[in-house]
């Protein structure tokens, strides 16, 4: 161990050598117009973006088609699919206070239907407790809603259609009987239960509304708008947002006496209200349908939930994003548009990094719901010239490294990552000593002894990124990339990173996790997350560790791009046969943002990623590739919600993951007492605190508030009504 410290010692010190006897000599930063240079051998930090390994782009799913007939299915008992069983028909009467578990029950038809899944989905990511009901196969009795008189065991109901109707290979039927839908009536009413109708063919008086025509969005969208109950039911969406409705029939209605519009189209047919029938049950119909991609499913999903729960619900919601940005101090290729190859080389300048923080600041102040963004810079030290002086402009004299000098100056302006002090590529024949050496020398350059001067706040070393994500089983440099699995997840990575304190590790959601490319298991080779907002854990065959992966989104922004036409020459020639034409700058930052956009609007935590390429202000709309992309993910989210966006740093995203964790394997449920107001909180893992959200008490969030609850307490939230 003594040996291994004294090398690592050695090649410190060498560095810092070859660094202060070696400046950098740098065309002056004022510059915007500077040729850039021919770069070394040692320069290929990653591979040609090639179809292979960039992330697929996305489009929104095809249409989905009409499940429903014209007029409402009839009502037909179960058609022999499995056997029947006994099944009791009748609620118990409640004596004294009316309670409900905090749990919402899904019935579907058929389990295909797309609103299914994406119901599914989203209450995952909320956290909400659900049990799901495929009604053509499944009974709904008695017992399943009420286990004791005055317990009920759903706070809610969704149905992914008014009427269940499925194709039985004859005709269109309802997958629930006479009795069952009576047995759900009962149910609501009697326990204050409100039902949603997430795809509603409007059939007068059962949802309020009265059927109108139909549209046909695969072509021309449909434009919708919030009436003012809607802002109020939907109170996290901007209340002017428009909400385009894509690939997905929809019908058009009216809304019948006591039904109240919440949003209505452009050209005046109401696509989704609330009614309350005349003995007291509450139904929110929508006449869209909805998958788990399409935006207005995405737009709509928290105000659905929320309503049918009262705003009181086990999990919590926030929207995510951070941008962090790799490669910092040290140059990456640049894409030469004549050649189609990589060409020249590029490191961000003082200039650059004087014009991204002057757009940081803009941009908060410009969309308030970003006011805290701040962006996270991976830097590699073996770019820092040591005995560099700090200058807080972009007139810096010749001979200094301006982008070192700036760097001293900008430490409290952005968050930084340990990227490893060389960018090493980790393979399996890569030492524990050598990747040690890397973490830590990239840590000391962060201090102020080491150069840089990082203010403790905004620096940890508890987190790291390796270079190309290497070392976690992924080898992205051969061709075509070879993804072993994190089971071959170089040993003396974990270790080297364990003993130096590192508690989270960087990863891709996009390595591949199939055929021919990846040569394990599909779970060994993903680096996704397991389950919404919760880290990756290493497998057990590696050194013993307390390390989590973070998966990270990458951005079609590419590594190797600094300008406006280098990002179209390059993506167009990745992707011209995919859309079939040519797109514009504009188009592929539209594109590319809205991808991100439906990540936030899915709660995630994963980060996006970009590299220091990207920094370069060359005079583009708003400044450089990264401010382009970010302001323009801003002005989307902008305009459909009017949340703050949390932006967590890399360790804060660490807390997050282990505390979502802890919530999935706690066990937890809730008992609300409709009576009283009173939510008892319960888990079978006391270890771990339950996040509730309510309208009374906690942290703020919009309208909402989450507070963590201690197993075993209770917490007066209302009655809900």
């Amino acid at each position: 161990m003594k040996s291994i410290r004294y090398l690592t010692a050695l090649i410190f010190l060498f560095v810092i050598a070859c660094n202060a006897v070696q400046p950098e000599t740098v065309i002056p930063d004022a510059s915007d117009t500077e040729q850039l240079s021919v770069p070394t051998s040692l320069n290929h930090h990653h591979p040609i973006p090639s179809p292979e390994n960039q992330p697929p782009l996305r489009l929104e799913p095809t249409k989905v088609d009409n499940p429903l007939i014209a007029q409402p299915a009839p009502f037909r008992a179960k058609l022999g699919l499995r056997t029947q069983a006994v099944c009791e028909t009748a609620l118990q009467p409640i004596v004294g206070d009316t309670n409900v578990q905090l749990k919402l029950l899904l019935i579907t038809a058929t389990a295909d239907e797309s609103g299914y899944e994406a119901m599914k989905a989203f209450l995952s990511r909320i956290g909400v407790p659900f049990d799901t009901l495929v009604a053509s196969t499944t009974d709904l009795c008695a017992p399943q809603l009420q286990d004791v008189a005055g317990l009920g065991n759903y706070q809610g109901v969704i149905l992914t259609t008014n009427n269940l109707a499925f194709y039985d290979g004859t005709n269109w039927a309802s997958a629930f009987s006479a009795t069952e839908w009576q047995l759900l009536s009962d149910y609501e009413r009697i326990y204050k239960a409100r039902q949603v109708t997430l795809y509603t063919f409007p059939d007068g008086s059962n949802t309020g509304l009265v059927y109108t025509g139909y549209a046909d969005t695969t072509s021309v969208p449909l434009n919708a708008t919030l009436t003012t109950a809607g802002k109020s039911v939907f109170s996290s969406l901007n209340p002017n947002a428009t909400i385009k409705i894509q690939y997905a029939w929809t019908y058009l209605a009216q809304a019948i006496e006591g039904a109240v519009p919440l949003i209505t189209t452009s050209t005046g047919g109401v696509i989704a209200a609330t009614r309350t029938a005349a003995d007291g049950r509450e139904n929110l119909a929508i006449t869209t349908a909805h998958s788990l991609y399409m935006m207005h499913s995405l737009l709509l999903n928290y105000g659905i939930i929320r309503w049918v729960t009262r705003g009181v619900y086990l999990g919590e919601r926030k929207h995510y994003f951070a941008g962090q940005v790799d490669d910092y101090l040290i140059p990456n290729d640049v894409w030469d548009i004549a050649t189609k190859t990589n060409k020249f080389e590029f490191r961000a300048r003082a200039t650059d990094m004087v014009r991204l923080k002057s757009w940081q600041d803009k941009l908060r102040t410009t969309y308030p719901s970003f006011s805290s963004f701040t962006t996270d810079i991976a830097y590699n030290g073996m770019g820092f010239k040591l005995n560099t002086p700090k200058y807080c402009s972009a007139i810096i004299p010749r001979g200094v490294d301006g982008l070192s000098a700036i760097t001293r100056c900008y430490g409290s302006a952005f968050r930084w990552i340990n990227h490893t002090f060389t960018h090493i590529y980790i393979d399996s024949s890569t030492t524990e000593a050598e990747i040690s050496s890397e973490i830590a020398q990239n840590i000391q350059i962060a201090n102020t002894a080491g150069g840089m001067d990082l203010p403790v706040a905004n620096f940890s070393a508890t987190s790291l990124l390796t270079g190309n994500h290497s070392g976690l089983g992924y080898l992205d440099e051969l061709t075509p990339p070879n993804n072993q699995g994190k089971s071959r997840a170089n040993p003396g990575l974990v270790s080297a990173a364990t003993a130096l304190g590192v508690k989270w590790l960087a990863g891709n959601t996009s390595a591949p996790t199939t055929l021919p490319i990846c040569t394990s298991t599909a779970d060994d080779c993903n680096q996704n997350n397991p389950t919404p907002n919760t880290g990756v854990k290493f497998p057990a065959n590696l050194p013993a560790n307390n390390i989590l992966i973070q998966p990270r989104f990458p951005v079609n922004i590419f590594y190797n791009v600094t300008t406006p036409a280098e990002l179209v020459d390059e993506y167009n020639h990745l992707y011209r046969s995919y859309w079939g034409r040519n797109l514009t700058y504009q188009e592929i930052l539209d594109f590319e943002a809205e991808q991100v956009l439906a990540h936030i609007l899915s709660y995630s935590v994963n980060p996006h990623y970009f590299h220091q390429a990207n920094f370069r202000f060359s005079g583009s709309p708003v400044g450089s590739l990264y401010s382009d992309f970010v302001t323009r993910v801003a002005q989307k989210y902008s305009a459909v919600m009017t949340l703050p966006v949390v932006n967590p740093s890399m360790q804060t995203i660490g807390a997050i993951l282990e505390s979502r964790s802890a919530f999935d394997a706690a066990g937890a449920s809730a008992i609300w007492n409709r009576t009283t107001g009173l939510v008892t909180v319960s888990a079978t893992n006391a270890s771990a605190g339950i996040p509730l959200t309510n309208p009374v008490q906690g942290v703020a969030y919009g309208t909402d508030k989450t507070l963590v609850v201690t197993p075993g307490s209770s917490l007066n939230v209302g009655n809900g009504n």
